[in-house]
């Protein structure tokens, strides 16, 4: 039996647990469960070294102070450093619960758990892939990890505000980052870390981005030893310009390149989640970023020079060399272009590389070709990103507004206070939880006349968001509504199908809103393809969809999942019914009941068909 195993051989048998990167978490479960079997499988469970491996895949990202308290608090007790962790995960949980049914306390809960930092990412990513109810029809991606755990209740709206959160979490984040490069007495981010939390604002992690530099890096140095050529740390100066060349060809090959026509003014290549993934052919900034990333984990001491038109790369001889002419790298260049040559501003024949839109000063000199920062790379990006969103009006309201967010609160570092900059501000409509971060951690470090405007702003968001979060609207019992949240419609005969949102009484005389029963009920609308229009009730009937349109609508409508949790539909769950048109309505959420509580039962009795669509 089990229990009569020697200690080091029951041990042994516990390291064959495989760590698990899961909500389920199994294999840790089964080591707590060990420490309640007996007092040999407790002492066998309690070896701090069985939990590192579970340490370190479930909890990939932490809060840099945080976790150096841990550390010196428990040292290499991973156990105990496993069970902290933990129960700050089922504190998030408990708080994400609330969270999506208590509308009042949405945006205190919501502060609460972004003020861990990196500590909550974890979880939160776990969370926001969480299983799904089988028994409910339902459009949501349903990825999810192979060892889920329980089934949480309106799993999908959970999904929703889980990412919400990690968005809230990776942007603060980015911006507490990027005061260090204004902040005295503080280790300045370096040119990598300044461009990798550009991705932050569209919920990413700055620790994902670096593990995939470091996956080209690795890449790209098999690739040089397999072709013989040396990684010297005393590299003569053709040596260095043979291994920036190499570093070049290698970009190439793995897809990094220039993009042709209008995609080089496409905003996904500016963002390193995307050029390091789907939109490789990308800006020079962008090439220049993955090169110097690449360079210095081959040891090379590499540098973007801030070159007018063009972006390119500084490379430093060895100390060995003092006195050796640095290195200019265009990783950008095509053709016959020259990649990599010396630095000699005598000679302007031979002062670095033909570069794409400017040519080489007639007279370079040292501070043409200086080596720059996080900061002026940082200023740069973000007016490479207003340009490309400037002249692409066809981008989708998911990367709208984090991207112009994003734009706003570097420009405000910078402190461009221009009139355009306000105007965009107030135009915007800043998320409560955005506001709240803005006002902790970007307005100290504003001059004070930008603290003021920017403080007016944001007490004005949060003013009006707790308004709304006690609003009552009209119930039915005041009003007689044909309609239900939820219903799936069409607007006067025409292509304008969609789902009704919600719905408020308007008097006709002067348009003023009322809850009583005279007036006009009008209904707010989403189109299938994620827009909105408002309908009185003469002008809608309601229609039956295919499961392949109420998929698009969620694609198309990316606040969906928070109003709606899952879709019902006549006769159950029918998976071969994705080109069928069906008649089903989506199931509001606790926030959508609690606003609109009869009409989930009117909902529920038109699927029924008690009443006459």
């Amino acid at each position: 039996m089990l229990s009569e195993l020697p200690l080091d051989i029951l041990i042994n048998v516990l390291w064959f647990l495989p760590p698990i990167r899961s909500r389920g978490d199994s294999s840790a479960t089964a080591l707590v469960a060990c420490l309640q079997v007996n007092s040999l499988f407790a002492e066998a469970a309690r070896v701090p070294s069985l939990w590192k491996a579970h340490y370190d895949i479930r909890y990939e990202h932490h809060k840099e102070s945080a976790e150096a308290l841990r550390l010196d608090h428990w040292g290499d007790n991973w156990r105990l450093l496993y069970v902290e962790r933990r129960r700050l995960d089922q504190k998030v949980q408990r708080k994400l619960t609330q969270l999506v049914i208590d509308i009042v306390q949405r945006l205190t809960l919501a502060k609460e758990v972004v003020a861990h930092g990196m500590d909550v990412w974890d979880v939160l990513d776990l969370e926001r892939y969480c299983p799904l109810q089988p028994c409910q029809h339902n459009p949501f991606d349903d990825t999810t990890d192979g060892d889920p755990g329980t089934i949480p209740e309106h799993a999908a709206t959970r999904r929703y505000w889980a990412k919400y959160l990690l968005e809230g979490v990776s942007r603060r984040t980015a911006v507490l980052v990027w005061r260090r490069l204004w902040t005295m007495n503080t280790p300045e981010p370096s040119f990598e870390d300044t461009m990798t939390h550009l991705s932050c604002f569209y919920g990413h992690s700055p620790k994902r981005i670096t593990s995939k530099l470091e996956d080209l890096a690795n890449r790209c140095k098999i690739s040089i030893l397999s072709k013989n050529i040396a990684l010297n740390a005393h590299a003569t100066s053709e040596q260095l310009i043979v291994l920036c060349e190499e570093i070049v060809e290698f970009m190439k090959g793995e897809g990094f390149r220039l993009p042709g026509g209008r995609d080089y003014y496409a905003l996904e290549n500016k963002f390193p989640h995307f050029y390091l993934d789907t939109h490789k052919q990308t800006i020079p900034m962008s090439l220049v970023h993955i090169f110097v990333s690449i360079a210095t984990r081959l040891g090379i001491d590499a540098a973007p020079i801030n070159f007018p038109g063009t972006v390119l790369v500084y490379v430093r001889h060895p100390k060995s060399l003092a006195g050796a002419r640095p290195i200019v790298v265009n990783p950008a260049a095509e053709g016959d272009s020259r990649v990599a040559a010396d630095l000699n501003v005598t000679d302007p024949s031979h002062a670095g590389i033909h570069v794409l839109q400017n040519p080489i000063p007639t007279n370079p000199d040292e501070e043409t070709f200086s080596p720059s920062g996080g900061m002026p790379m940082l200023f740069r990006s973000v007016n490479n990103i207003r340009a490309a969103i400037m002249t692409s009006p066809g981008i989708m309201a998911d990367l709208r507004y984090p991207t112009w967010l994003l734009i706003i609160q570097v420009y405000m570092l910078f402190q461009v206070g221009d009139a355009n900059l306000w105007n965009l501000l107030s135009n915007l409509r800043i998320d409560p939880l955005d506001a709240s971060y803005m006002m902790e951690d970007l307005l100290p470090a504003l001059p004070h006349r930008m603290q003021e405007l920017l403080k007016t702003h944001c007490e004005g968001v949060l003013a009006q968001n707790a308004q709304n979060a006690h609003r009552v609207a009209p119930g039915r019992s005041e009003q007689k509504t044909k309609f239900a949240v939820g219903m799936p419609v069409a607007y006067n005969n025409s292509d304008k199908r969609g789902v009704i949102h919600s719905w408020h009484v308007q008097r006709v005389e002067d348009g003023s809103e009322q809850e009583g029963n005279q007036g006009v009920v009008v209904y707010d609308i989403v189109t299938l393809t994620g827009e909105g229009l408002s309908a009185i009730e003469t002008g809608l009937e309601t229609i039956n969809i295919t499961e392949a349109e109420c998929r698009n609508f969620f694609r198309n409508y990316t606040q969906a999942a928070r109003f709606f949790s899952h879709v019902e539909r006549a006769g159950g769950v029918d998976v071969d019914a994705t080109n069928r048109v069906t008649r089903m309505r989506l199931v509001g959420s606790p926030e959508t009941q609690d606003r609109f509580p009869e009409d989930d039962e009117v909902g529920r009795t038109w699927i029924q068909g008690e009443l006459q669509s």
